[in-house]
């Protein structure tokens, strides 16, 4: 089974703020709230860990393995023009 979408591209917009483009053309941006930055995600409370941010296998992921699950983000960009986690 092929995923019609994936994320093409991320750029960091500031801290915890992201934009990210899918391969189907949507494109809107991610908020993160500091009080989600628990357990693993605490990691990200480090700015050059944040910005150090890239897209592996469709997803946006992070050195340290953590990444952001694409269909979630999607379906909220597309309905919504933005993802707040």
């Amino acid at each position: 089974m092929q995923i019609e979408w994936h994320v093409k591209t991320v750029k960091v917009q500031g801290y915890l703020s992201l934009e990210v483009a899918f391969n189907d053309g949507i494109k809107g941006m991610v908020s993160i709230s500091p009080e989600w930055l628990t357990g693993v995600f605490s990691a990200l409370e480090n700015p050059k860990i944040f910005n150090a941010v890239s897209v592996k296998h469709g997803a946006v992921t992070w050195a340290n393995g953590l990444d952001l699950d694409p269909k979630t983000m999607h379906e909220a960009i597309k309905t919504n023009g933005q993802y707040s986690i």
